[in-house]
């Protein structure tokens, strides 16, 4: 098994033959101004069988850099709870997956398992298996009583794919909380430590700081490995396009 650092979210994961993307992203959200990384067509990464999302907002859903790169007939798995956020597409095939159904891709498996959006909005895991390996990537996630759940039902994990950038918002309208919507690096070292994961690759980080509408959570690195030392896990702090190899 290979997995591929993508920016942003975006991870593919290679199994003999099979190839899959979850959350691929290329077309920036101009929301929140400038990139921070650079951002390349997807086809860069390699061809594909599939394409995992998390759930529907842009910056994990790009539905026409999918359509561009991967073609309009590539398969597409999401929340069945997020197809009615989509008003239209030039995608085919959108397909709707409910929590704990198995799917077969290759020569890999998938699962979607719990994860908590932080504006309730649907939002799953992917779980990733084959060879006898596996990998749970968990969108934008906030912290969740479902970690413990999801170990002993799926556990353990040789890589958890979490976010780690804490961010606190200001852009719905709504009274701002103060309050993150994703994983802090603390609670990212902390959720893989639960579900057992050998090693943590960080996601969710360095391309998107626009303060006041999105604001990263500072030293998060630093934050990351301190943790992560805590904890005696695996840290894999991949730059886009690196890989971490499975034998």
């Amino acid at each position: 098994m290979k997995v591929t650092k993508l920016p942003w979210a975006g991870i593919r994961i290679e199994i003999n033959d099979t190839s899959i993307v979850i959350d691929p992203l290329y077309h920036f959200p101009s929301k929140f101004g400038q990139p921070h990384e650079e951002f390349f067509p997807l086809n860069d990464f390699g061809r594909i069988d599939a394409v995992l999302i998390t759930h529907h907002h842009p910056d994990h859903f790009d539905q026409p850099a999918i359509a561009q790169f991967y073609g309009e007939e590539i398969p597409v798995y999401l929340p069945s709870e997020s197809l009615k956020f989509i008003n239209s597409s030039s995608l085919k095939q959108i397909h709707g997956v409910e929590l704990g159904q198995l799917i077969k891709i290759g020569s890999a498996e998938v699962i979607p398992a719990f994860s908590m959006d932080g504006f309730g909005d649907p939002q799953v895991s992917w779980i990733v298996r084959g060879n006898g390996h596996q990998v749970i990537h968990c969108g934008d996630t906030l912290w969740h009583g479902h970690w413990w759940n999801i170990k002993s039902t799926y556990g353990p994990f040789d890589i958890a794919c979490l976010p780690v950038n804490a961010a606190i918002v200001e852009f719905r309208g709504d009274p701002p909380s103060g309050q993150p919507i994703s994983l802090s690096p603390e609670q990212a070292v902390s959720a893989a430590f639960v579900l057992e994961a050998k090693t943590l690759i960080p996601i969710h980080y360095k391309a998107i700081h626009y303060p006041p509408i999105y604001r990263q959570t500072p030293d998060l690195i630093d934050r990351l490995q301190s943790s992560a030392m805590t904890r005696g896990l695996e840290l894999s702090i991949l730059d886009t396009k690196e890989s971490l190899v499975l034998e």
